[in-house]
């Protein structure tokens, strides 16, 4: 449940090391964004703030990440990504939309070092159209246990140049999941 340590990685990158309930990771952070986690809430969160997109944006300044850790379960898997898991483990997509209009839903596949995922990306649309944001929904899954979350804005509908999509997917494709060290072997009476 606590925010783990910050390591230097690379000239330009950090390390970050994370246990947010059952699930502990790392992930590279390039952007050198704000992390927090909120213990306090009935569902417990950590929350990746920064600036993802390089270069000056007009409508996406900060992109914000939200996880939870969640039980790899059909009916968590299918809220945060509309997708199903056969028994073999592989993502399979709903039939896919053949339409131009981005507010449609796009289906992704996602796999980082050791785990495997899907996301969705929607758009709001009881709004105006120029505040209709995209957002993405998702779950990395390692064993029994999922890093699931969302982003609030990739862009807006009406300003799809400042799009933080691309940006995010190399976030979450940095992600490790840290497994907990083994106990030490108990040493065997002679």
């Amino acid at each position: 449940m606590a925010f783990g340590g910050v390591a230097m990685a690379g000239q330009h990158e950090r390390l970050q090391e994370v246990t947010l309930d059952a699930c502990a990771f790392k992930f590279t952070d390039r952007h050198y964004g704000r992390s927090s986690i909120d213990n306090e809430s009935s569902v417990h969160s950590f929350s990746y703030i920064g600036k993802l997109i390089p270069g000056k944006t007009k409508r996406v300044a900060e992109t914000w990440i939200r996880f939870t850790c969640e039980d790899t379960t059909e009916e968590v898997l299918d809220i945060y990504t509309s997708r199903t898991r056969s028994g073999y483990g592989q993502w399979s997509a709903p039939p896919s939309i053949d339409r131009k209009d981005m507010s449609y839903p796009q289906y992704l596949l996602l796999r980082g070092k050791n785990w495997d995922g899907a996301g969705v990306a929607v758009t709001t649309t009881a709004v105006d159209w120029d505040k209709r944001t995209r957002q993405l929904f998702f779950c990395l899954v390692h064993g029994p246990k999922a890093l699931c979350g969302k982003v609030e804005t990739l862009y807006y509908e009406a300003w799809p140049k400042d799009n933080a999509l691309s940006y995010v997917l190399k976030f979450l494709q940095s992600i490790e999941f840290i497994d907990e060290p083994a106990p030490p072997a108990a040493a065997s009476a002679p």
